[in-house]
């Protein structure tokens, strides 16, 4: 079962815990901690987060050695990998076992923020039955119809990968312009997250409950 907005997470640390779960529950995602390797493989057989994020050096099983696990059965979700103590061997070990990035501590939240829904907007694209199309930004007529021109540009480069700051530098606006405009985006659709209103559009719009 995939759960669009949760992410896995293994780390151990408490005060990065508590950033990481601070940050990522101003985009409405929740995170769910593992302080053990075995503990998050146990979880991903029963359901699909809409990503992972591994810390490299743990007591037990290294993040490496889950991220191989996870390689080796073919697992479908987007993978990063943090370590404060990261080597460019390592960097290249996890890049090989399929890591969509490596970020090194400490790392500017908004930075691992925009890396992930990056990942999903790409995952999103390459699905297949994206729409008649095989535009990602198909959907039903009455829900594109309530974006506002400004919105349906914000609303475009979201689906390309574009991070907020991307789309604020393209388009001469603020961050946090960017950021009020999503919302407005994720009401309209009735969704959550970004990665719900990605997945959203490639089923097809169903208009907002009244």
């Amino acid at each position: 079962m995939m759960t669009s907005n949760e992410i896995f997470i293994l780390e151990d640390d408490p005060e990065v815990r508590r950033a990481l779960e601070a940050m990522l529950a101003k985009r409405a995602y929740q995170a769910l901690f593992f302080a053990d390797g075995d503990s998050l493989l146990a979880a991903a057989k029963q359901k699909s987060p809409a990503c992972i994020i591994l810390d490299l050096q743990l007591p037990g099983k290294s993040g490496l050695e889950v991220l191989a696990e996870l390689h080796e059965a073919g697992y479908p979700t987007p993978v990063f990998m943090m370590s404060g103590h990261g080597s460019i061997e390592t960097a290249v070990k996890a890049a090989k076992l399929g890591v969509v990035q490596f970020f090194e501590k400490p790392f500017k939240p908004n930075d691992l923020i925009d890396s992930i829904e990056k990942a999903l907007a790409v995952e999103a694209d390459r699905r297949p039955g994206r729409g008649k199309s095989g535009d990602v930004t198909t959907c039903d007529p009455p829900v594109l119809e309530s974006f506002t021109p400004r919105e349906r540009q914000i609303w475009e480069r979201i689906t390309k990968g574009y991070s907020s700051k991307d789309i604020a530098r393209a388009l001469g606006l603020s961050p946090r312009t960017v950021e009020d405009h999503r919302s407005n985006l994720l009401r309209k659709a009735n969704v959550r997250t970004t990665a719900e209103l990605l997945r959203a559009a490639l089923a097809g719009f169903r208009r907002p409950k009244v």
